[in-house]
């Protein structure tokens, strides 16, 4: 046994207990060097190391069906043929007219809605493209169809009050012929085709390129 230890023996049990607090405290302090008995000393500190830290940065994007601030649903980022990522969004309901109800239009008119849509204080507004975009844009009816759930309010009834089979379906901004374009069946999830005179629902959507750092 050694002079400290001998000397230590000797000391009353009071004073040993607080000498091994003291030394649990300077421990402690070591390892969290923040530890101070001034509590502005301690922000400054913290605000000091937060100031080396590089700055956090979240470039994910929100979940497939979430709902955005602006009323919007987010749909997912999708790259074109050329490669060009962008996200796409939803509006929260099909197009109406004036009066709220859910419009039946023609493929060049559902075109010319889209133009001239301004849901959501947006005024970028088409279509959305579907199946064998000839532009090489993604299948975004697809993706309208697979969140349909989420987003709600989409027509999924079979038939429409006069016996047409076309309700149900939407139509995308992709044309299959000079006759005929792509839509999609909401009720069971088929793709298909329909002349363009025909009526139907569109959900309008809209792109924003992905900015690359």
């Amino acid at each position: 046994m050694n002079d400290q230890e001998q000397q230590s023996l000797k000391l009353p049990p009071w004073l040993v207990k607080l000498r091994g607090l003291r030394d649990q405290r300077e421990a402690f302090k070591a390892a969290h060097p923040f530890t101070t008995d001034d509590p502005q000393e301690a922000a400054t500190a913290e605000t000091d190391a937060a100031k080396d830290q590089p700055e956090a940065t979240d470039d994910a994007p929100p979940k497939a069906g979430q709902k955005m601030e602006d009323g919007t649903f987010y749909l997912g980022r999708f790259k074109n043929k050329d490669g060009i990522e962008k996200d796409w969004f939803a509006a929260a309901e099909d197009a109406k007219d004036k009066n709220g109800k859910r419009l039946s239009l023609s493929f060049k008119q559902a075109a010319l809605h889209a133009l001239c849509a301004t849901a959501h204080d947006h005024s970028d507004w088409k279509v959305p493209p579907g199946f064998d975009d000839p532009k090489g844009e993604p299948d975004i009816l697809k993706a309208l169809f697979n969140n349909a759930v989420k987003l709600g309010g989409f027509k999924t009834s079979r038939f429409d009050p006069t016996g047409r089979s076309t309700a149900g379906w939407y139509w995308s901004s992709t044309p299959l012929n000079s006759i005929s374009a792509h839509c999609r069946n909401f009720k069971v999830g088929a793709q298909g085709s329909v002349a363009k005179m025909r009526g139907l629902p569109i959900r309008l959507v809209r792109s924003v390129s992905v900015v690359q750092s």
